[in-house]
Order: structure tokens, then sequence, then C-alpha cells
């Protein structure tokens, strides 16, 4: 779908020959115009916006939503609304390419401000590189131990007499 909208440079023109097509460039010029830039950017925000509205949306439905009952015959319950709004969240699933499309975008416009050609290839690496190791450290240290603090909070304040010796030590410190 996003392939659909997303702003496209334009095709060089052809030219017709003798009954053969042959295009005046053989291949799409490597450097964007700033107006296909602009265009560009201005989609991924909107995406990207939109994305996390979707994801925000449905969080907070999904949390607000009625409380799970068994569902009868003539009424489903809750169950078929957990699940349309669970559905809610698919939507909000491409916030993260169309953040690093942004980004990209971004540095690509302010290297054609500059002027700087081949050192800004070498900055995005450097910036996609540096995005994945702190998404690496917030999924897999940061998520889990805020996870875990979480759930420890939570579980004093229903059982307050209840203390678990593993792992509880290593949060306090």
């Amino acid at each position: 779908m996003i392939v659909t909208f997303k702003p496209k440079p334009k095709s060089p023109k052809s030219r017709t020959t003798n009954y053969t097509t042959a295009t005046t460039a053989t291949k799409p010029a490597k450097i964007p115009t700033t107006a296909h830039l602009t265009r560009e950017i201005h989609f991924d925000l909107r995406l990207t916006r939109l994305s996390l509205l979707a994801d925000i949306v449905s969080n907070v439905l999904v949390t607000l939503g009625p409380s799970p009952v068994a569902p009868t015959q003539h009424n489903p319950g809750p169950q078929t609304f957990f699940v349309l709004v669970s559905a809610l969240t698919c939507f909000g699933s491409g916030s993260v390419p169309a953040m690093q499309s942004l980004v990209l975008c971004v540095v690509q416009a302010r290297a054609l401000r500059e002027g700087s050609g081949l050192k800004s290839e070498l900055d995005v690496g450097q910036l996609f590189g540096a995005l994945a190791v702190l998404q690496s450290v917030g999924q897999m240290i940061l998520g889990v131990r805020l996870f875990f603090v979480v759930f420890r909070r939570i579980q004093e304040f229903i059982y307050p007499s209840s203390r678990c010796s593993s792992g509880w030590y290593i949060v306090r410190r």
C-alpha cells in the first residue's frame, strides 16, 4: 500500500526511433531533487504520525476496554472488541520503517543543501548503525529491566508481604 502512495521521482523522457523505444538515461539519477525530497519527507512524516496514532489508540482501547467475560451465542462480548482493537495495532506497525525513511530523506536533503555527496553516504551508514544499536539495547536490556520493575511494583502493591529473592537484588542496585 505504501508503494502505491509514496511519491516517485519523475521518469526520464523517452524518445522513439524506428519502432524501438530508448530512454535518454539508462539509469535513474542517484541525486534526488529538493522538490522530490520535500514530497517524500511530507509523506513519511504523515505516515509516521498516522501509524503512531493508530498504535496509541489501539493500546488505549485495549487498556480501557471491557473486562473479559464468557461469551454467549448471541453476545460475543468483549472478545470481539479485543480482536478488532488488536487488529488496529497492525496499522501502527509502519511507524518504525516510516521513521527510518524520514531520517534518510532528511539526511539526503541536508547533504543536497550542503553539497556533501559521498560523505553523506558514510553518515547514513553510521546513523543507521547507531539507531540499530540503540534499538537493540532498548529491546534486549532496558525493556526487560523496565518490565521487571513494573511487574515487581505491581506485585508489591497487590501482595505487600511477598519478596522475590531472585532478581530483586539486581534491580535495587
